[in-house]
């Protein structure tokens, strides 16, 4: 089973028929639009899976790179274009504007891996217990706090440079710069 649905700004991905018998599932909640979340449900699968780290069986490894080259994948003329013809209405401006949390977990036969962007969230129920498997990152949090400085930025009010509540996301470009 695989498949993506949009539902305002969020995307979600399921797909039960990775490579080896692992399956994935991920939300992204988009913001500003849904340009970014819509364009990772679709790509994501094929990003991870081209990975090196993904053949190697090294998945916390690929998880991680393959949220950066989405990002990065975002900006190229290909990802541009991938936006523009399944975003009818963006334009270069709206798009540089526009990114999406997200959180995701890779099943394999005997573990699981999460990984997150932002403040979107991941839980398991384990019996009566509820676990986390996720981290958000918010601007106000120390790790977080120093990174954003070391790159130029500021907190202010809890917000990074005084705007964006979470400190992570996919596109966002205008905040990277």
């Amino acid at each position: 089973m695989q498949g993506w649905r949009l539902k305002m700004e969020d995307a979600h991905l399921a797909d039960t028929s990775l490579p080896g018998g692992l399956a994935i599932f991920a939300v992204f909640d988009g913001h500003g639009g849904i340009e970014i979340a819509d364009f990772c449900a679709r790509n994501m699968v094929n990003v991870l899976t081209s990975l090196p780290k993904f053949e190697q069986k090294y998945y916390d490894g690929a998880l991680k790179e393959c949220f950066m080259q989405l990002d990065e994948l975002i900006k190229s003329p290909q990802g541009q274009q991938d936006i523009k013809n399944n975003c009818p209405g963006s334009n270069k401006f709206q798009f540089q504007h526009v990114g999406c949390t997200a959180t995701c977990v890779l099943v394999t036969k005997d573990k699981i891996y999460c990984a997150n962007a932002g403040d979107s969230r991941s839980v398991l129920q384990k019996g009566d217990k509820i676990v986390a498997l996720s981290r958000d990152h918010k601007p106000e949090l120390e790790s977080e706090s120093a990174r954003i400085i070391a790159a130029g930025g500021e907190v202010r009010n809890g917000r990074v440079n005084g705007g964006l509540a979470t400190s992570r996301a996919i596109g966002d470009h205008h905040w990277k710069t």
